[in-house]
């Protein structure tokens, strides 16, 4: 039986980021318009309004210093939304000390990280917290291995 998040969102607004650093993943499904699409489904169903997409083409997510992104977490400060949508936690951080350090610096915003499809890292519990640190972990994991 699959457990549904209770979003407990009190700023009901929220910015997409998507992310492809390749044209082979805009190949393999992962497009930066179906990426959109979920995330946008995602928003819609939990009652989320989209204030801002923020779209990466060519950006690797093992650096922080992406431009878009900077742009989001920047505007993220003036306290518009509550909430960053991504398809996957991969399309944010692919190196655990980034993941890390700005989800903190998000948190003191009062912004959550919520992903479209890893619905298990979405929330404030126990639970989360450790399935977010995992995913992190692989995400790592994977762009190490590949490198």
């Amino acid at each position: 039986m699959k457990k549904e998040t209770q979003l407990k969102t009190v700023n009901k607004n929220c910015f997409i980021y998507v992310r492809v650093s390749t044209t082979r993943q805009s190949d393999e499904g992962y497009s930066l318009d179906a990426q959109l699409k979920v995330c946008a489904e995602y928003a819609k169903k939990h009652e989320l309004s989209i204030k801002e997409i923020f779209r990466e083409e060519g950006e690797t997510a093992t650096a922080s210093d992406r431009p878009k992104f900077l742009e989001m977490i920047s505007k993220c400060e003036d306290g518009e939304v509550g909430s960053i949508i991504v398809y996957l936690t991969d399309r944010f951080a692919r190196n655990e000390t980034d993941h890390y350090l700005i989800k903190d610096k998000l948190r003191k915003c009062g912004v959550t990280l919520l992903s479209a499809t890893q619905e298990m890292i979405n929330g404030n519990g126990a639970e989360a917290y450790l399935m977010d640190g995992i995913m992190a972990s692989i995400n790592a994991f994977y762009s190490r291995d590949n490198s």
